[in-house]
């Protein structure tokens, strides 16, 4: 959570009421959600996940998709639900209190940042979870920053039963522990030995809280600090996110602290994850954040996964078209994952809206796009490797974004052909199809199986060409965004439909 709760309460309140008398998650489409368990694999073994949404929420049917701009609903947790779903999970909701009952039929519980305007956890909710998770039961608990809504005061009790300790501090690094300029967006790289961060490279968190050092498995850099939050006298202060200053006092607590936690409890498993955003809809596909998801539900929910399982993890939305983002993870170094002013954050969240993107370094074998962010990447012999070998699969486009001035017309002007010849090798005709500029300043050539090459301008992609995809666009910003992916739709990308993100909510 890094943005303003920008919702009343009230009107949350009686969203919330809403949901509960319609007996299932709000969906855009106005429909109800439809459980469906998906079959399972050689080596699999079935198993069902249930988010609480009467404490948090929680939406598992919304993907991120154009005209969708609220911050809560593009980080909620379909992708990852749906991540599950994709290896044999059932997923539900849990649209009530806690109880045995309920608690029976469920390996494994997920409770995502509880907000202080829905109900607290009963005395008889909390002992429930406690007997639950003794006797077998998994538990994964989303966190943030400091106490932000109230979550610490909500989770309170639980925690206390489950021998947790809260922290009201964000995690703050240095370089090159940082995704971005400020001190908040993390590249996570410090790992223990456990199964959930098993052949993990690198997470990212943006503007993480911080988690029991005693159970932690995913770490800061030695010189990180955690950030003290600032909650006034009676709450009242200018937003619910409770901030610090983002800067190190001496007061602060220095050195690695953990962003995400496990622990046995009883025969049970718990996962305490100190970000939404590391596990939301808009940044799971980012470094090795959905691999760390699915590996912690696969160990607090008791599941044996198969060793040939691919833990990327398949699409949340088979309909959508994947497109492989490459960000130099292993260089630290971040274009996808920056919020600075000439990096790509903006540009991921509208492909987020529009495909399935994944912002790695690892080869996406089921990739059709692949998207390299700065042309200079290519003085890497390992660049060059991937680049060619993804666009030797045919049916395939590959754009390279350029700090260069294109051409005006078909010819290369002072662009270095060496990019091409890097790529696709000496002996493979190219076949030119000329510029096309009305989009953004593209220019495109096709490969003899099929694939093509595309040089854009890196300006037209940057987080100052793109604005946030939180914000509302007026039409200028959205006739912009259609423009650009105009040259993924005359090149294969499959179009998503706009939803009408407005609630209907009767009047009272």
């Amino acid at each position: 959570m890094n943005h303003v709760l920008n919702w009343p309460l009230c009107f949350l309140r009686k969203v919330l009421s809403v949901l509960l008398c319609a007996g299932c998650c709000y969906n855009a489409g106005a429909q109800p959600v439809e459980q469906k368990i998906k079959p399972k694999r050689d080596g699999e073994t079935s198993a069902t996940v249930t988010f609480d949404a009467y404490h948090a929420h929680t939406w598992i049917d919304t993907l991120p998709a154009p005209g969708l701009n609220n911050y809560h609903l593009l980080s909620n947790l379909t992708r990852a639900s749906k991540s599950l779903e994709a290896l044999g999970w059932e997923s539900r909701l849990q649209l009530s209190p806690w109880d045995s009952k309920s608690l029976k039929t469920t390996d494994l519980v997920v409770i995502n940042l509880p907000s202080a305007d829905l109900p607290p956890f009963l005395v008889s909710e909390v002992l429930a979870l406690r007997t639950y998770v003794e006797n077998g039961g998994g538990l994964i608990v989303i966190i943030d920053h400091t106490n932000c809504y109230f979550h610490q005061h909500v989770l309170g009790s639980l925690f206390a039963e489950l021998d947790i300790t809260l922290w009201n501090e964000t995690a703050c690094d240095r370089i090159p522990y940082k995704l971005a300029s400020g001190n908040a967006w993390l590249r996570v790289m410090n790992f223990s030995d456990h199964p959930i961060v098993q052949g993990i490279q690198a997470i990212g968190v943006e503007t993480s809280g911080v988690t029991d050092s005693r159970f932690g498995i995913a770490w800061t850099g030695p010189k990180g600090w955690g950030d003290l939050g600032r909650v006034p006298k009676y709450g009242e202060g200018e937003d619910v996110g409770f901030f610090g200053d983002f800067q190190q006092q001496p007061h602060e607590r220095t050195g690695s602290l953990p962003v995400v936690a496990a622990k046995e409890f009883g025969k049970g498993k718990i996962v305490v994850i100190a970000d939404q955003n590391l596990v939301g809809s808009m940044f799971l596909s980012y470094a090795d954040n959905r691999k760390l998801w699915i590996q912690a539900a696969s160990w607090a929910g008791g599941r044996e996964q198969s060793r040939n399982i691919d833990v990327s993890g398949e699409p949340a939305d088979s309909d959508r078209t994947v497109v492989w983002c490459y960000e130099p993870i292993a260089k630290n170094k971040a274009y996808w994952g920056s919020s600075d002013p000439d990096r790509l954050y903006h540009a991921y969240g509208l492909l987020s809206k529009h495909a399935e993107p994944y912002a790695t370094d690892r080869e996406v074998s089921h990739a059709s796009w692949m998207i390299l962010p700065d042309e200079e990447l290519l003085e890497s012999s390992e660049v060059k490797r991937l680049t060619s070998q993804f666009v030797q699969s045919p049916e395939r486009n590959l754009l390279i974004l350029s700090s260069a001035e294109l051409p005006s017309g078909p010819q290369l002007g002072n662009l270095d052909t060496k990019w091409l010849r890097s790529i696709v090798g000496e002996d493979s005709h190219q076949e030119e199809l000329g510029s096309d500029r009305a989009a953004s300043e593209v220019l495109s050539w096709r490969l003899s199986n099929g694939s093509k090459v595309h040089i854009a301008s890196k300006r037209q992609w940057d987080n100052r060409a793109i604005s946030s995809p939180y914000k509302t666009r007026n039409e200028d910003e959205e006739r912009r965004d259609l423009d650009r992916l105009g040259l993924f739709w005359k090149n294969g990308l499959r179009r998503v439909d706009p939803i009408d993100q407005e609630f209907h909510i009767p009047i009272e």
